[in-house]
């Protein structure tokens, strides 16, 4: 250590009681160490997280990781006479593999440090050799192998020691291929670097030659990472939807792909621009004149068929395909731009942190912080075979524009359906709208014709319908004035009479005869009719040649009935898909209650049937309509729903912030309460 360290070291144990406490402790556990008469002194115990290393090529190895003490072992009494008696006639003994030279190998020690070694990693001609491993993780271990924590004169706090050795013919072999190296740790100490173990002429081993230690990543199966936006999954759990179900998940998100949302203002861009590049940039383009970056003054947020072209096998074993990729990708899904994405993909066979460190040095406020703590890390590379950088690059861009023009496709075609079931439902309500003023002026004529006539009846006056039918108006008139009243004729009281649907009394002027019209009302209400999404009440007066549909009241279903007339009613409902009906005949002016029973379409349609051949027809006619208009109306309530559930779901996925990533707390109420 040198003098500026030293006085650095004294400085921070001046005002730091936790690292005096760890150097109390060490200088105990040295003390302990002498007074056993052990050999060396040692560090710490068993951890439970991955510290993944690549030893270089040389023979016989022997390699601490390292940085200063650890108090573990006086704290949980590994010191005690009967602890280390136990341990270092147990667990301290070499393990040793039979390995074939031509594969591929993984090896894992009984205390957890996993040794990936490559095909013909060691120098020998043999097609298997004997592989001998030796760890010292605890500090009963490292006594037990003589081992010590010193580095020259400095005292050093280990993560691990261990030896790895090939034999063949009894010869110790030499390495021709690096061999990567897991350790377990609970936490990853930046700070700790890699150390050679030297053996002098008494035996002793002093460490040297400290190099950084650079994290390697662990890769994953890439489809069992989370490369979805934060807030995606937790929406589609708050609305109960089978978040679960990555086949969906996967198929609502990717519909995203191009979702409209605004650009942001020019002024909100400063914090999430990237500057322009240094000489030294990474990407080997100008980022301002990419079209991978959008146009200029645009910011969106990372388009899900990018994320689909990412989540991808092709990308596994690669930067991609790990958690530290999975945890800054959710990050950057929360940013209002997604040029950052592209740093990594056009730097897959670098370390992330050298990515992390461009980008922080190219962004301000709390995101180059942010990429700064990514960078802190030094979360390291993935080894990808040479030339597979470009290829992975240029795979990416194609896929993420075919997934993206895919979805457009998609798109034009779910519209152009739309538009084309508009136009079906916009025709048939003009033909509906059509039907029903036909049929109400037909009704209307002919039941005027049939009071017209009865009434002149009464009169003494015999006339058919075919002389009481109203005149067309002539094309030519007399135009006069009149100043003073005069009588009106027997039509015009009937036609009145008709039209207001009222009764009437006429005494004729000239014979003192009584022409007499009866209107009554019949009042029917539907049993639990707030039950169903539409009801509808027909009457079917036996002279009409078609039906009469009764109004909506306060109260119910309300109509005066023609004495001249019988009448059946049918009442016809819908809840859903489901068609409700029944049938009363011979109804009176009187208050009804109908009970409606559930019917098949064609059921209904049979007992429709049963009127005469134009009613039925017409009747029909009109039930397939309503039928067509239920499904209409469940389409378009659908189509709202639709859009609804798709606005809270745009809203999870597009929701960037010009600092700090939106978070998913309470996103249960959040959405609930929308």
């Amino acid at each position: 250590m040198s003098a500026g360290e030293r006085a650095a070291f004294e400085k921070q144990l001046s005002i730091d009681k936790e690292l005096r406490e760890e150097l109390h402790v060490q200088e105990q556990l040295i003390k302990a160490a002498m007074n056993a008469g052990l050999k060396h002194e040692f560090a710490r115990a068993v951890k439970n997280r991955i510290i993944t290393r690549r030893l270089t090529v040389t023979g016989i190895i022997l390699v601490i990781i390292a940085a200063a003490f650890l108090f573990y072992a006086l704290k949980t009494g590994w010191f005690s006479h009967k602890n280390l008696q136990e341990n270092v006639h147990g667990f301290s003994k070499p393990e040793t593999f039979d390995i074939n030279t031509a594969a591929d190998t993984i090896i894992e020690t009984r205390d957890g440090v996993v040794f990936a070694i490559p095909a013909n990693a060691f120098n020998s001609d043999n097609s298997s050799i004997r592989v001998e491993i030796k760890t010292a993780l605890t500090p009963a271990d490292i006594i037990n192998y003589g081992l010590s924590t010193m580095s020259n004169a400095d005292l050093l706090q280990t993560a691990g020691m261990f030896s790895i050795t090939g034999f063949a013919n009894g010869r110790a072999l030499t390495l021709n291929k690096d061999i990567s190296v897991s350790i377990p740790a609970k936490e990853v100490n930046p700070a700790m670097q890699l150390f050679d173990g030297v053996e002098d002429s008494t035996g002793k081993i002093s460490w040297i030659n400290p190099r950084p230690i650079e994290k390697k990543l662990r890769t994953y199966d890439i489809s069992t990472l989370d490369f979805y936006p934060p807030r995606y999954i937790p929406t589609l759990k708050a609305l109960q939807k089978n978040y679960q179900n990555k086949k969906y998940t996967d198929s609502l998100y990717y519909s995203f792909s191009g979702y409209p949302h605004s650009a942001m203002p020019q002024k909100a861009r400063k914090s999430n621009e990237i500057n322009d590049y240094p000489t030294d940039t990474l990407l080997p383009y100008d980022i301002a004149d990419s079209s991978i970056f959008g146009e200029a003054g645009e910011i969106y947020q990372i388009d899900p068929a990018k994320i689909k072209a990412l989540w991808d096998k092709q990308f596994n074993n690669t930067i991609i395909a790990t958690k530290e990729f999975e945890e800054r990708l959710r990050y950057m899904h929360g940013l209002c731009f997604d040029g950052y994405i592209e740093v990594y993909l056009h730097n897959l066979d670098k370390p992330l942190y050298e990515s992390d460190q461009f980008i922080a040095d190219n962004t301000e406020g709390e995101i180059r912080k942010k990429f700064l703590e990514f960078a802190a890390r030094r979360d390291g590379s993935v080894m990808i075979a040479a030339g597979m950088q470009e290829k992975l690059s240029a795979y990416f861009q194609q896929r993420s524009k075919a997934y993206r023009e895919a979805v457009e496709k998609t798109w034009t075609k779910y519209y152009a359906e739309l538009n084309r079931l508009n136009k079906i439902a916009d025709s048939k309500n003009r033909e509906e709208e059509l039907r029903n003023f036909t049929r109400e002026a037909n009704n209307f004529r002919e039941e005027f014709c049939i009071n017209l006539t009865d009434a002149y009846k009464q009169i003494g006056i015999k006339r058919n319908c075919n002389d009481t039918l109203i005149v067309p108006p002539a094309e030519k008139f007399y135009n006069v004035t009149i100043s003073t009243p005069g009588w009106k004729n027997l039509d015009v009281y009937v036609f009145d009479a008709t039209e207001n649907r009222q009764s009437m009394t006429y005494t004729d002027p000239a014979t003192g005869k009584v022409a007499k019209l009866i209107y009554k009302e019949v009042s029917i209400k539907i049993e639990n009719e707030q039950q169903f999404d539409r009801v509808l009440v027909y009457l079917i007066p036996d002279s009409l040649s078609s039906f009469q549909r009764m109004q909506k009241k306060e109260s119910g279903f309300k109509e005066s009935l023609n004495s001249l007339f019988r009448y059946n009613a049918v009442a016809l409902a819908y809840k859903g898909g489901q068609a409700y009906f029944y049938r009363q005949a011979g109804l009176q002016p009187k208050e009804y209650s109908f009970s409606l029973s559930p019917l098949s379409n064609e059921q209904v349609k049979a007992a429709l049937e049963a009127y005469s051949f134009n009613k039925g027809k017409e009747i029909i006619t009109e039930f397939e309509y309503r039928l067509f208009e239920q499904e209409e109306t469940l389409r378009q309530l659908q189509l709202i729903k639709d859009r609804q559930f798709r606005e809270k779901i745009a809203a999870s996925i597009y929701n960037c912030s010009n600092t700090t990533p939106v978070t998913v707390e309470a996103i249960g109420d959040s959405v609930s309460k929308k």
